[in-house]
């Protein structure tokens, strides 16, 4: 009964957040941020949950600051990362970056995990669209991460995109405009 009130609460906060990202009132706290630190924290922070899980988390090159929310940033990135967590088996990799292109920061989110199959790549960032619905009560997902994970995005002014294949991994890339 608690894991269930626990995960319908989970689905109701997340419908109020896009309740308040369609409406326009959800505000935003934008400030220089360096995506080095910012980045290289968050990394420090999943390693942990890798390693109980046989997966390295791993940083490449990092560079850049951004005008962005902090929090709605790291929420973002830690929706991608949960999801690639979830879907690397034991033995695989993630791996966090950021590159510079034009005015825009892109990070990137990698990992060596089972992949998306072609046909779903055009709906994941759909309200409720899951990829797999298991009716394992431990991995019982809304389909609400990746749809919240976008409108965060866009509302800083950025855009989303995933490539993936399967059984080869997904990269999802957040093309964020620089300061």
């Amino acid at each position: 009964v608690l894991h269930e009130c626990d995960h319908m609460n989970k689905l109701v906060d997340d419908l109020l957040m896009l309740s308040r990202l369609d409406s326009g009132r959800l505000i935003l706290d934008r400030e220089p941020l360096p995506l080095p630190e910012f980045i290289a924290e968050l990394q420090r922070q999943t390693q942990r949950l890798g390693e109980q899980r046989g997966i390295q988390v791993e940083l490449g090159p990092l560079e850049g600051v951004i005008l962005g929310d902090a929090t709605r940033l790291r929420q973002v990135l830690l929706i991608l990362l949960d999801n690639s967590l979830r879907n690397t088996p034991s033995g695989g990799k993630i791996r966090l970056e950021t590159a510079i292109q034009g005015r825009n920061a892109h990070i990137i989110v990698s990992d060596t995990g089972r992949g998306i199959p072609a046909e779903h790549l055009p709906h994941v960032f759909e309200r409720f669209y899951k990829v797999t619905d298991t009716l394992d009560a431990e991995q019982r997902r809304s389909g609400l991460g990746l749809s919240l994970a976008r409108r965060f995005v866009e509302a800083q002014g950025g855009r989303i995109q995933m490539t993936s294949q399967e059984g080869q991994g997904t990269t999802v890339t957040l093309r964020m405009p620089l300061l």
